[in-house]
């Protein structure tokens, strides 16, 4: 069964690298205009681990690894890129937002972690240096960086769009995923300034809280 599901997602991303209008909006890109609507999630993978994934990702130390090294506890995720001065960091308050709706006992559960599809400019180092620059806590967020093909694959699976924009910025959808502890998708809260309640909510009920 397992080999099965990651033939598929295997199949499905090779798809998306030969098919970028799946992931990307197409069209003119013009300053300012960056947010993107989600695309659908594929529903193959509706119910399947986003850790059957093969990607290597660095994070924010220089070290290598794979996404299952997140396996244990529910996660909070986004996409971003690190120069971003726009929607990127109302997206990092947004987390920030859900993390101050949770009790202390329940943070030390939940893994905050962001994914940069900005791969040539987002290097372990330039991570490094977002974290401090958004005040990151090194006990609970994590960072990583990954080279195209992993974050075309990870932007499929979770139905997040990017382009550049032909200024050095991208347009891109504003999506947090809640993932429970085995990577399943359990829940997504599109666009900026959504309120933490119903995010929070289910993390207190992945905690068993």
């Amino acid at each position: 069964m397992k080999r099965r599901v990651l033939a598929r997602f295997a199949a499905f991303a090779a798809t998306a690298l030969l098919l970028p209008g799946l992931l990307l909006a197409h069209g003119s890109a013009h300053r300012g205009s960056e947010e993107l609507p989600p695309a659908p999630r594929p529903a193959a993978f509706a119910d399947h681990s986003i850790y059957q994934l093969g990607s290597l990702w660095w994070n924010d130390r220089g070290a290598q690894q794979p996404l299952s090294a997140l396996r244990g506890r529910p996660v909070v995720l986004a996409m971003l890129y690190t120069s971003c001065e726009n929607t990127c960091p109302v997206l990092v308050e947004d987390m920030k937002r859900i993390e101050r709706a949770l009790a202390p006992a329940e943070l030390r559960g939940v893994t905050f972690a962001l994914f940069s599809y900005d791969p040539a400019r987002d290097t372990p180092a330039a991570l490094a240096a977002y974290r401090l620059k958004r005040n990151l806590p090194d006990d609970g967020w994590r960072l990583f960086t990954g080279d195209a093909d992993a974050v075309l694959e990870l932007a499929a699976v979770l139905g997040v769009k990017y382009k550049p924009d032909g200024y050095g910025d991208f347009q891109h959808s504003n999506l947090i995923t809640v993932l429970d502890a085995e990577g399943v998708v359990r829940h997504q809260q599109v666009g900026l300034n959504a309120p933490a309640a119903e995010t929070a909510a289910l993390l207190h009920t992945l905690l068993g809280r």
